[in-house]
């Protein structure tokens, strides 16, 4: 894609995941470099390996694990980069709520919810290394509704 500003979609909603984009873009990089870049977030996250790899934007944020993914759909795509050296990954949930602890073996029985394809086992191998299996959890696809599905109740805690 060739216009005058690159386009750059980040693969969720702006986080701070994102912040080294930001923070180039508020202390003026793009500009002293000379680019513009419009930072774009997209509508459904499950879309972004696609609209990246169809060329529809120039640049895009996305796990490297999706990146792969993305190579053996047979999309012209290749990791130039990172934004941070360790992604932000952990459990989240509502102590009061829940009956979560700090203790990881609480998750026992729990219905727990991850955003996509690459969150199920991300879950699995997460849990795995406490000593669990798939059949001591409910996992729970929600998108990127993690936070709203724990208020609403429908997960107990989510990746």
């Amino acid at each position: 894609m060739s216009t005058d500003k690159i386009t750059c979609l980040l693969n969720w909603h702006a986080t701070p995941y994102h912040l080294p984009l930001f923070l180039a873009e508020k202390l003026g990089y793009f500009t002293e470099e000379g680019i513009k870049v419009a930072i774009l977030e997209p509508n459904n996250p499950s879309d972004v390996t696609e609209i990246i790899g169809s060329g529809k934007v120039d640049l895009g944020c996305k796990a490297m694990i999706h990146t792969i993914a993305g190579k053996a759909r047979g999309f012209p795509i290749k990791s130039i980069g990172t934004l941070l050296d360790e992604p932000f990954t952990g459990v989240v949930y509502l102590e009061s709520q829940s009956g979560i602890t700090t203790d990881f073996q609480s998750l026992r029985g729990k219905r727990i919810g991850y955003v996509g394809e690459f969150g199920k086992i991300q879950l699995d191998e997460l849990t795995r290394y406490y000593g669990m299996t798939p059949a001591d959890y409910t996992a729970v696809r929600v998108g990127m509704n993690v936070t709203n599905a724990i208020i609403r109740g429908e997960i107990h805690a989510g990746i």
